[in-house]
Formats: structure tokens, C-alpha cells, sequence
């Protein structure tokens, strides 16, 4: 007996836990506004290197001088 409750109820219950609940999805979000943060990460990352690259260069030219 109990089998034919567990039979009936587990379908059900699944099929509670998968149906729609009547709000709707967000809509996602657009690519091209992901694909802008990307590309302006990727420039300001070029920029820090950048900075980065004259530091060193602006210190090895300093460590030279003392050395001369």
C-alpha cells in the first residue's frame, strides 16, 4: 500500500518542484554590455603595463647611473 502513495507522490512532487511559478525570467543580460566590460578592462590592464614597463625602465636607468 504504501508503495502506491510513494508511486503517486514523488511524480507529483516532482512535477510541483519543475513547473513554472508564474514569474517570469529575467531577461539576460545583453552581450554587448559584457563584451564592453571586457574590452575595457583589457585597456585599463594595457595601461597599468604600461605604467608598470616605464617604472621599470625609469629604475634600471637609475640603478645604471649609480653603477657608472
Amino acid at each position: 500500500m504504501q508503495a502506491k502513495w510513494l508511486l503517486a507522490i514523488v511524480p507529483a512532487a516532482i512535477l510541483a518542484a519543475c513547473s513554472d511559478s508564474g514569474t517570469p525570467a529575467p531577461p539576460p543580460a545583453k552581450s554587448e554590455s559584457a563584451f564592453k566590460a571586457q574590452t575595457d578592462a583589457l585597456e585599463q590592464a594595457k595601461q597599468v603595463e604600461k605604467i608598470t614597463l616605464d617604472a621599470a625602465q625609469k629604475q634600471q636607468k637609475a640603478v645604471e647611473e649609480q653603477t657608472d
